[in-house]
Formats: structure tokens, sequence, C-alpha cells
């Protein structure tokens, strides 16, 4: 069974049958929930627009929460989509199917997260200049 395969060269790391298999999707599911609590904890929770007074100002504090919401909620795909192209690998490496990690498209998946940022940087700003309806 393969335990890990190397983005630089195209050997696996092969050992016997065991319950190291669920290592990698036990980090992804504990990865997860960790993002999730700490992006809620403090990317969320600074945008509270039920503690604001009503007009203009609370829709584009909740419009901004939902910006918020949309780049965590991306972030958090795209590093399962990476997790499971991970995890796929090793399957098809262990039957002997594939020759390890496609990197071109692992590659990409990390490409994608790093433009989330410049993403959400921008859609802020479109935010903040927005002129809304008093």
């Amino acid at each position: 069974m393969a335990l890990w395969s190397s983005l630089w060269k195209g050997e696996a790391v092969l050992t016997e049958k065991s319950l190291l298999f669920f290592l990698l999707p036990v980090a992804q599911t504990l990865f997860f929930f960790g993002i999730l609590l700490a992006a809620k904890k403090i990317f969320l929770s600074k945008s509270r627009p039920d503690m604001m007074v009503p007009g203009p100002e609370r829709m584009k504090a909740a419009r901004f929460l939902d910006l918020k919401k949309e780049v965590l909620y991306l972030t958090l795909i795209f590093i399962n989509l990476a997790f499971i192209h991970l995890q796929t690998s090793l399957v098809l490496v262990s039957h002997g199917q594939a020759g390890g990690v496609n990197r071109f498209y692992f590659f990409m998946l990390i490409g994608v997260l790093l433009i989330l940022i410049p993403y959400y940087y921008a859609r802020g700003k479109m935010l903040l200049r927005e002129k809304l309806p008093e």
C-alpha cells in the first residue's frame, strides 16, 4: 500500500497494509474543521451586521460578511480537492494504476487557492466603494 507519493520525484513510499492508510483522511478532517473553527473565530466574528444600527452601513457589513463566507467556503472546497487528489493518487498507486500525483492538477489547485487572496481584496474594495441607497 502506498503511504505517501512525492510531488517532486516519481517514487511512492510503500508499506504493508495498515491503519496508516487512514492517516491522510483523518488529517484532512482535522485540517478542515480546524480552518473552519479558526475562520469563524477570527475571520467571520468581526463582521456582525446584527450588532450594527440599521441602515446602509448594516447592509454593507452584511454584504462584506457574505463575501468573507464565499471566500472561506471556496478555500475549503479547493483544500479538500487537493486532499482528495492526494488520496485518489495513493489508492491508484497502491493498485498499480498510476505513477503518482498529477503535479499539474495539484499545483493548479494550489494556484487557485493563491488567486483567492487578491480576489478577496479586489471584491472587498469594490464593496467598500459601492454607494448604497440611503
